[in-house]
C-alpha cells in the first residue's frame, strides 16, 4: 500500500505571495521545524531533519506542473543508508475570501494495509502535537510586509 496523506488550509493572503513563497526552496525549514539544515541551488537542495531523535540526510528537487502546483520530490537516507522516498504537493487554489492551500505527502514505499490504516486513523482523529506545516505556511506568510 502507498500511504497518502492531505490536509487543506485557507490562509489570508494574496495568491502570488503564497506561490511565491511556496516556490522558494530555503522556506523548507520554515514550513517543517524537523529540517535542521538545507542548501538550495534552484531548484535542488541537499540538508538533514530529525526523525525519531535521529538525524536523517535527504536530497530533493521541486517541480512546477503549473502555476498553482508544488512537488517537492524528497529523498531520505538513514545512518544505516536506508532510502525512502516521498513526493509533497502544495496546490494553491484561489477562492471569494482568499487562498486554501492543500498540502499531500505520499510515502512511496510500499507498507503493509494495516499500517496504513492505522496512520489514516491517527491522521485523522488524532491531535497534533503543535502547529501542522500548513499552519506555519500560514503564519509565514502572513508576516511577509507585501502581505
Amino acid at each position: 500500500m502507498i500511504l497518502t496523506l492531505r490536509e487543506k488550509a485557507a490562509i489570508q493572503a494574496d495568491p502570488e505571495t503564497v506561490r511565491a513563497w511556496l516556490s522558494d526552496i530555503e522556506n523548507w525549514p520554515k514550513i517543517n521545524a524537523k529540517i535542521t539544515s538545507i542548501a538550495a541551488e534552484a531548484d535542488r537542495c541537499v540538508g538533514e531533519l530529525m526523525f525519531n531523535g535521529r538525524k536523517v540526510e535527504f536530497a530533493g528537487i521541486q517541480e512546477r506542473p503549473d502555476k498553482d502546483t508544488f512537488v517537492c520530490h524528497i529523498m531520505f537516507r538513514d545512518k544505516q543508508g536506508k532510502e525512502s522516498r516521498l513526493d509533497v504537493t502544495y496546490s494553491v487554489k484561489e477562492t471569494r475570501s482568499g487562498v486554501v492551500v492543500t498540502e499531500e505527502a505520499t510515502f512511496l514505499e510500499p507498507i503493509p494495509m494495516w499500517a496504513g490504516l492505522f496512520i489514516k486513523f491517527i491522521a485523522r482523529f488524532g491531535r497534533s502535537q503543535g502547529p501542522t506545516n500548513l499552519d506555519n505556511i500560514a503564519r509565514e506568510v502572513a508576516s511577509r510586509p507585501e502581505n
